[in-house]
């Protein structure tokens, strides 16, 4: 029973991350292939298990020619298959692969809201290309409810839904139970500096709380605002109270040392940077689009979720005392997220499956 998981390429964006966690989490029971279809970036050999097959097609240019070598591999008499492709030139790609296998497709967020942001206009006619897509795909994987209705209204193919989920192995390092109770409190950002993730909304919401208290609050990210963030910083004299990171290929030495993490995206799928944090036993702010309101648990306290950025400088105050006046961290995912819930879900899907005559 093989599973080939086709992304891209290695990067650390949501659904990349997704996929590596996801190959992670499903080698002990299924053999994995991870294909890549360009060049990887990153050191796969840490952050993909020892037992995980991986496929390199970055080297050859020409899509034809990855497309024979994967189908030659698909076509081997060697036992039942499935494609699981992530990200739109994955999507595409596996199209063109042998019609006889079966093909999953996971669609991670709001198409038309995030491709907005990346091509303007363009990105609406590009959104529904990708959703009209999945009517040649057997299932198409979604992790929430308005997710599911937007892939069924541009498409006939069935859909599943199964929550976004976090590596939790990959993240125990990082878990501190102990609360420094002595320095300033602080509040992180993890995200790609762009509109749609609307880092300014934070940066003036704590500018606004540094009038009367003494706080700090750490970017952790890269993007086209990296320069006007700067300047804004520069401007205002904040050096010594906002400080950038960049990209971190390892962001949770940053977020596991502090008290918040905020995140007014205006459009997201399940953000795996909140997910992340509420692991670490950070509690987190969220706008309230598409389903974020789904990682607040309504039993106990994990977090805040905001609509009018007006409220957002008075949330983070609350949530930092919260998170101060505990005596010791604990993990804040609610069960659903948790990578053992999940897991489960996908484990019964592609056994239910591979029983199946595919």
């Amino acid at each position: 029973m093989k599973i080939f998981i086709i992304v891209p390429s290695l990067s650390l964006s949501g659904p990349i991350k997704g996929a590596l966690a996801l190959a992670n989490s499903l080698n002990n029971n299924f053999n994995v292939t991870l294909v890549l279809l360009k060049t990887t970036y990153l050191n796969i050999d840490y952050e993909l298990n020892s037992n995980i097959n991986y496929l390199f097609l970055g080297k050859y240019k020409n899509y034809y020619k990855k497309n024979k070598i994967l189908n030659n591999i698909l076509k081997k008499n060697d036992g039942k298959k499935i494609i699981f492709s992530m990200c739109f030139s994955a999507d595409l790609f596996s199209l063109f692969l042998d019609s006889n296998i079966f093909k999953i497709s996971s669609i991670r967020s709001n198409l038309f809201t995030n491709y907005f942001y990346v091509y303007n206009i363009f990105g609406y006619p590009l959104a529904i290309l990708h959703l009209a897509l999945q009517n040649f795909f057997n299932i198409t994987i979604v992790m929430n409810e308005k997710m599911k209705k937007q892939v069924n209204f541009f498409s006939k193919t069935k859909t599943i839904l199964i929550e976004n989920f976090i590596d939790e192995e990959k993240l125990k390092p990082f878990f501190c139970q102990e609360i420094n109770v002595d320095k300033p409190y602080s509040y992180v950002f993890v995200g790609s500096l762009t509109q749609r993730k609307n880092p300014f909304a934070l940066i003036k919401a704590f500018e606004k709380l540094l009038k009367n208290e003494d706080l700090r609050l750490h970017i952790v990210g890269d993007g086209p605002l990296r320069d006007s963030i700067l300047n804004y910083i520069n401007h205002r004299n904040l050096k010594n109270k906002i400080l950038i990171h960049g990209f971190l290929n390892n962001p949770y030495k940053v977020t596991s040392e502090s008290d918040v993490f905020i995140l007014p995206s205006l459009s997201e799928g399940t953000p795996r940077a909140a997910l992340e944090a509420l692991y670490l036993g950070i509690p987190i702010i969220i706008r309230d689009v598409e389903c974020n309101s789904d990682l607040i648990n309504n039993l106990s306290f994990n977090g805040y979720i905001f609509q009018n950025e007006e409220h957002l400088g008075k949330l983070m105050l609350k949530a930092s005392k919260w998170s101060r006046g505990r005596k010791f961290r604990s993990n804040l995912l609610p069960e659903n997220f948790r990578s053992k819930t999940v897991i489960k879900k996908y484990q019964i899907l592609f056994e239910n499956l591979f029983q199946r005559n595919l």
